[in-house]
């Protein structure tokens, strides 16, 4: 029992930037911050992970249905033929096969239709369907003794309804009192509605928002209303983030014992499980087994029951405390067993997936590789040495010979384009044109460069 003293419905753990190891409180009534965010946290991932089995499920009854509708196309292909030949006069024994035969591909068209039926609306109504499950398990968890939702039972979590009275000071005293049916209905409903309202409006604006861009200009009631979801949607969600950010700030800071919006609507408080719980928990499995076993024997007679008392009420304690467990033993093994072969399924599908996404990423790197390769061959062979190309002057003469006196050069110079002359005739042409004799480009005086060369004779020889 807790002392009278300590109030249960404020908060005793100290509020930190950093949830440090001193900062939970094991002894407080409330759970810590970091408590009460793994419990969140768990509950997001439950939530995913039950919207991927659902996307999961609804592919895989897509690719069944697709599997089953081309086997059977064969298959009546087949009985098509085995029919006409049946009719040109095969024994009376194939009409039984056949009748097998055909019964085989009704079953299987059926069951492509069943399953192509329950694609499409896993596909059209699979948010709604989710958000049904999880109000209905949420519900069960609640009803039942742990009283918490199925992320708060896992972290040691018990709801409880925080109750404002007063007493005869006319003084506010808060204390934390059980949930009524409709209180844990109410928080079941919540719990599955809000996540799955979040996920619609989002899909509507993603929707929305592109079917807008590609409409046209028409001014209608219909899409001035789309055009103000859009605009209002950012806002909304910006808003709701905000709240459940300032309502999990003031729970850490110890302001409050609100952790989200919806508990404080309903007026909900998260507390731990203390050793009374478990009591009462024990107490309760008890009598229920008790008033079993005093129903079973109600149909002796009294004087029989009262002799034998001393006997019997030992070996159904006994009984009681075996079946109990083995009962929870069998329920666990084969939850257990269900939940590793989803898993070893879910693995598999990964695996193989992974490796058709390896597979089709080294196809196209070969594919590139190997037109990187023909195209760097085709640049190769088309960046060919070019031929060297022809002079544009023409050279009329020999080259040991001046181009002005058509001699002998004499005292060899060379003019700013690169051709040789006399000195004596290069000279004078420069001097009264300015210009190359062979190019006509500029040419001053100072740019001719006087060569030495060997003689006529020697280069011939």
């Amino acid at each position: 029992m807790m002392d009278e003293s300590v109030n249960p419905a404020i908060p005793t753990t100290a509020g930190a930037l950093l949830a440090e190891e001193w900062t939970i409180n094991p002894l407080a009534t409330l759970p810590s911050f970091l408590e009460m965010f793994m419990m969140d946290e768990a509950s997001r991932s439950a939530r995913k992970s039950l919207q991927a089995g659902m996307t999961l499920l609804q592919q895989k009854l897509a690719e069944q249905a697709a599997s089953t509708a081309t086997t059977t196309g064969t298959s009546t292909t087949t009985q098509n033929d085995s029919n006409g030949s049946a009719e040109g006069g095969l024994p009376l024994s194939s009409s039984s096969s056949f009748s097998l035969s055909y019964v085989k591909s009704w079953l299987q068209k059926s069951s492509s239709e069943f399953a192509g039926t329950i694609a499409k609306w896993l596909e059209r109504f699979g948010p709604e369907i989710s958000c049904l499950v999880l109000f209905l398990l949420e519900r069960h968890c609640l009803r039942s003794q742990a009283c918490a939702t199925i992320s708060e039972s896992l972290y040691g979590g018990r709801q409880a309804k925080l109750d404002r009275s007063t007493d005869n000071n006319n003084t506010q005293r808060r204390k934390l009192l059980p949930l009524s049916d409709k209180d844990r209905t109410r928080l079941a409903l919540l719990v599955a509605l809000g996540p799955y309202l979040r996920h619609r409006m989002l899909g509507w604006f993603h929707k929305l928002k592109s079917s807008s861009q590609a409409t046209s200009a028409r001014r209608t009631l219909l899409l001035k209303l789309q055009k103000t979801f859009v605009w209002v949607y950012p806002l909304l969600h910006v808003w709701l983030s905000s709240l459940d950010l300032f309502y999990q700030w003031r729970y850490l800071l110890g302001h409050s014992v609100f952790f989200h919006p919806t508990s404080h609507l309903l007026g909900l408080v998260v507390r731990r499980v203390t050793q009374e719980d478990n009591n009462n928990t024990q107490k309760s499995a008890t009598s229920t087994s008790s008033g079993k076993g005093s129903s079973s024997s109600s149909s002796y007679s009294p004087t029989r029951a009262q002799q034998q008392s001393g006997a019997t009420k030992p070996m159904q304690a006994s009984s009681n405390t075996q079946t109990t467990p083995m009962r929870q033993a069998a329920v666990w093994a084969l939850s257990s067993a269900l939940v590793l072969s989803w898993m070893s399924h879910f693995r598999s599908e990964y695996r193989r997936q992974r490796q058709g996404l390896i597979m089709e990423q080294q196809q196209q790197q070969q594919q590139s590789s190997s037109s990187q390769l023909h195209n760097y061959q085709d640049i190769q062979t088309d960046l060919s040495l070019p031929a060297a190309p022809t002079s544009g002057i023409k050279h009329s003469m020999p080259s040991h010979l001046c181009p002005l006196c058509q001699q002998p050069r004499v005292h060899p110079t060379a003019s700013s384009s690169g051709f040789v002359f006399c000195y004596k005739c290069l000279l004078q042409h420069v001097q009264q044109t300015g210009q190359c004799p062979v190019t006509g480009r500029t040419c001053q005086e100072a740019q001719l460069l006087r060569l030495y060369e060997p003689n006529h004779s020697t280069t011939i020889q």
